[in-house]
């Protein structure tokens, strides 16, 4: 299982469009949907917090058997699952980036069972 997290700055005067975008996504007529988009690009959990100190950030948190698979760019499917989730990220952005395709450096990874499993974080 392979895992990454995303931060990304929302506007405080997003902040109510934005988890009512998430609300839906969650519990609307659509909702259906997503579970089998996601399963088809190997997601196995998507997590999405709102950090709101020391500035408002939603925190994206994903599980995947394949990252390269879960997080390819989205542009231009036309499953109703991609569409939401790019009108998300331009609401939040600003722009149709595909801001979460480019993982970020894992900086620490500690294990209460292994202790350290990542090498130093220095380039």
């Amino acid at each position: 299982m392979q895992s990454v997290a995303f931060a990304l700055p929302v506007e405080p005067s997003k902040v109510d469009v934005v988890r009512k975008m998430i609300q839906t996504a969650v519990d609307g007529e659509h909702a259906g949907t997503h579970g089998s988009y996601a399963k088809d690009r190997s997601f196995k959990s998507v997590r999405v917090y709102h950090q709101s100190t020391p500035r408002d950030m939603l925190v994206f948190y994903i599980e995947a058997d394949d990252l390269a698979k879960a997080t390819k760019p989205m542009a231009g499917e036309d499953h109703r699952t991609a569409q939401g989730w790019m009108q998300l990220i331009e609401t939040i952005t600003g722009s149709r980036a595909e801001v979460l395709t480019e993982h970020p450096d894992v900086l620490v990874d500690w294990h209460h069972e292994e202790g350290h499993r990542h090498g130093s974080a220095a380039r």
